[in-house]
């Protein structure tokens, strides 16, 4: 019995390769090179730098947390990235949900 259907399908479309994996058919995933391009310059760099350094996949983040990206002040954004490669590479296994936490957090104070 599959309690979280999405969680599942995400699951299995990352095994095949899939949208969840970065795959080229679709929309479900952040695409780094659509989805950045209208972002604040600022914000825009130090999320290339994150995905070219490693700390994200290519594919960036899920499109839930692009928004929230977008939606931050830049200032607000760019700490928030840097809060979010600072933490241990192993230790978060969704970083899309990893920072929807952060950006939940910097909009309550």
């Amino acid at each position: 019995r599959v309690r979280n259907v999405s969680a599942y399908i995400m699951g299995l479309c990352r095994k095949r390769g899939g949208p969840a994996s970065g795959g080229s058919f679709g929309g479900i995933v952040g695409d780094a090179d659509a989805d950045h391009r209208d972002m604040d310059p600022g914000v825009r760099a130090k999320f290339e730098e994150l995905i070219s350094t490693g700390v994200l996949p290519q594919h960036g983040l899920d499109a839930r947390a692009m928004f929230a990206l977008k939606s931050m002040h830049p200032k607000e954004a760019i700490e928030s990235l840097d809060e979010l490669a600072r933490s241990e590479p192993g230790r978060v296994r969704n970083l899309s949900a990893y920072f929807m936490g952060l950006a939940r957090s910097r909009s309550r104070h």
